[in-house]
């Protein structure tokens, strides 16, 4: 059975729920930077003995949008989670930016995670030139312009149908009904009949509070048993939001497989036929590895 709680945070209110016996082992997930805690919903429903605590991040979902969104901050949430739950020790899944930060809180506070699971979570690979100024600049620019684009029209829709379907063209392989409820939880009704996603687009400032070179740091300090999940169309992603990517597959791979040894006790798992949002295309072997992870 699922249990809403609204807990305060540093400057806002966090929505989270819980699934499974409260005298259960502590299983905590985060969403990632467009979703919302219902999009990991359909994935804590296979672990049953587990006491499954899915917080939606600040800026998304119905949590609140203060509109400071930086690392520091995402973490004092993640903490205050564990206090208010009065979690000891808790397994970490985290999936894209909720990836990012279940690995600053394992290096961080180590006593308090068990286990530790990032699911296409370190973000796009190097440029083979190494620290690329091009695309640093190109970041920030996009920024830039999300934050002009703030208060322009066009970001309504006309209803829970258009949503549906802007939600399944970009995951065609996820289960419609599973997809119903997801774009159910994470829309908000406007006036007039129109709704809106409940994200806070601002939290992509969130990108500009610490670096890649910062995380890799940290992950050699993550002593923990760790999974590292991704999907073998992952690559598709990325090389979206930089075209420069394209058709550099081993370069991907071996990135990946260069970050994975950075960590002391880490297991990597390539996901077939799954892209960016593994738990959208293949919830079921997602699933499966998570719990052949959990049971060793």
């Amino acid at each position: 059975m699922a249990r809403h709680h609204q807990i305060s945070s540093a400057d806002c209110r966090l929505n989270v729920w819980t699934i499974g016996p409260e005298d259960g082992e502590p299983f905590v997930l985060l969403h990632g930077m467009k979703d919302h805690s219902g999009g990991l919903v359909h994935i804590a429903q296979a672990f049953p003995g587990c006491r499954v605590i899915i917080p939606d991040l600040r800026g998304r979902g119905r949590s609140d949008h203060p509109g400071c969104y930086t690392m520091s901050y995402f973490l004092s949430d993640l903490m205050q989670v564990f206090e208010y739950f009065d979690v000891k020790k808790s397994t970490l899944l985290g999936h894209s930016l909720g990836g990012h930060i279940v690995c600053w809180f394992a290096a961080l506070y180590p006593d308090l995670v068990e286990k530790l699971i990032i699911v296409d979570g370190f973000g796009p690979p190097r440029s083979r030139e190494g620290d690329d100024q091009q695309v640093f600049l190109q970041r920030h620019r996009q920024q830039v312009a999300m934050l002009k684009s703030l208060n322009s029209a066009g970001r309504s829709m006309s209803g829970f149908a258009e949503a549906l379907n802007r939600f399944q063209q970009h995951n065609s392989k996820l289960d419609h009904v599973i997809a119903s409820r997801i774009v159910e939880e994470g829309i908000r009704e406007l006036e007039g009949g129109r709704v809106t996603w409940r994200w806070d687009p601002r939290v992509d400032m969130v990108w500009s509070t610490f670096s890649h070179t910062d995380s890799e740091g940290l992950y050699q300090q993550i002593r923990c048993p760790t999974l590292v999940i991704t999907g073998s169309e992952g690559l598709a992603y990325w090389s979206f939001k930089n075209n420069r990517l394209k058709d550099e597959q081993a370069w991907y791979k071996s990135e990946l497989n260069r970050r994975v040894t950075l960590f002391e006790d880490a297991t990597h798992v390539e996901i077939n036929g799954a892209g960016h949002m593994v738990q959208f295309d293949k919830p079921s072997e997602l699933i499966a590895t998570v719990s052949d992870f959990l049971q060793a």
